[in-house]
């Protein structure tokens, strides 16, 4: 007996000592592979890692050498990869030329294995076929092959919803600008980043067509590699001001409603209107200004468009309709036919109010809407509640154009008054 024990002792040991060595190898590899190889090399020089090696199906190589000559670094902990797990929205902080950047895959990697089935079905072949050949002559192809327009370019994405020559011709004149070049000079490659974009995620071509230089409320854009582009680093997003003082969050409201004005009317004559809309979608610098960080949904439209067609009851305002949606945060419908084809609406004072500024703000964790809690003089008088109502879920007929107005001048006299 006292032989058995002993024997079956030494194989629990044994067995024990074994599973002590794996344990000790498995963190071996995982604190190489997980936290030092990080450390040792550039992972911004990997084509891998940037997405370069499925060009031409990818967004740009305008600043690939930038990548390949060590100008662009990571930042904090984006060298960890194990952190991206947590990294939903696969975006990484970079210093390039003595600035914060941020980089933006624009997109999970789901979704980038459906862009390239795609490319896969149309170019027909097989479902693990070779991307970057295969682009070539995939449903990209056809559309180069009948012309970038109108016609060829609808329903690609958000951007390019309510399509007009005009604006095609815009979007790639600012993307061969980006490039250096003239419009007709772009080669065939260059074609394929564009339309690559454009079906994935035209927010690299929101930003060069309405650029921050011009006065858009957006991020600079650097340019691009492979699947990965730098963008202008915000220094917080509006989420962070959810709890700053009246005034701060008055100031920002206003800048918000600015916006919304501006990308309703604007000298350029392009209504670009909002559909994803919430605290994590503003970015605030430094100093306070606010702008749009995530511009994959916006809704463009030609208003020279509209006054040449001429719709059926093109000139007459359009309110968009309030919907209660209950137990759906962050809900915002709208018509996109009515978008395209109504020369006055008022959808985005209706998305700022509705999902931002009002009571019926419905943000997870964020009740009452930014404008939450104001002081007891300004409860007291009422105009600002009753404007915010009047935004959000109008009782009047067009109500909706006269509050957002009314909301702008006295947001702007409260900070006349500090």
């Amino acid at each position: 007996m006292r032989l058995v024990r002993l024997k079956q002792f030494r194989q629990f040991f044994s067995g024990w000592r074994v599973r002590r060595m794996c344990g000790f190898f498995f963190f071996v590899i995982f604190f190489y592979c997980f936290v030092f190889q990080p450390f040792s090399y550039n992972q911004l020089t990997d084509t891998t890692f940037l997405g370069e090696d499925k060009c031409p199906a990818c967004f740009g190589t305008d600043l690939c050498e930038e990548f390949e000559n060590g100008k662009i670094l990571f930042k904090y902990s984006s060298r960890l990869r194990i952190l991206d797990i947590f990294n939903i929205k696969n975006v990484y902080f970079a210093i390039y030329e003595g600035m914060e950047v941020a980089l933006k895959r624009l997109g999970h990697n789901s979704e980038f294995d459906q862009l390239d089935r795609w490319i896969c079905e149309t170019g027909k072949e097989g479902p693990q076929c070779h991307i970057p050949s295969v682009t070539y002559y995939s449903n990209f192809s056809r559309v180069i092959y009948e012309g970038l327009s109108p016609k060829s370019l609808t329903d690609m994405s958000d951007m390019v919803r309510c399509p007009s020559q005009r604006l095609i011709d815009r979007v790639l004149e600012k993307f061969a600008e980006h490039l250096g070049k003239e419009t007709e000079e772009l080669s065939y490659q260059e074609k394929l980043h564009f339309l690559s974009t454009l079906k994935f995620n035209p927010e690299p071509l929101m930003l060069q067509t309405f650029p921050i230089t011009e006065g858009w409320p957006f991020p600079f854009y650097f340019g691009a590699c492979g699947r990965l582009t730098v963008v202008q680093k915000c220094d917080k997003t509006l989420a962070s001001y959810y709890s700053a003082p009246w005034l701060q969050r008055v100031e920002l409201s206003l800048q918000m409603m600015k916006i919304a004005e501006f990308l309703t009317n604007n000298e350029a004559d392009f209504a670009l209107y909002l559909t994803d809309i919430s605290y994590e979608n503003f970015g605030v610098t430094s100093d306070g200004n606010l702008f749009v960080i995530d511009v994959e949904n916006v809704i463009v439209v030609d208003k020279q468009k509209i006054k040449t067609d001429k719709p059926p009851n093109w000139e007459a305002r359009y309110q968009s309709h309030f919907d209660e949606c209950p137990g759906m945060p962050n809900c915002l419908s709208f018509d996109v036919s009515a978008l395209c084809r109504y020369l006055h609406t008022d959808h985005n004072y209706y998305a700022v109010c509705r999902n931002m500024l009002s009571e019926y703000a419905s943000e997870m964790g964020k009740p009452g809407g930014l404008l939450h809690d104001p002081p007891e003089t300004v409860v007291h008088d009422g105009t600002l509640q009753r404007l915010l109502r009047e935004c959000a879920k109008p009782r009047t007929l067009y109500g909706r154009f006269d509050a957002a107005k009314e909301l702008i001048e006295l947001l702007g006299s409260f900070l006349k008054e500090r």
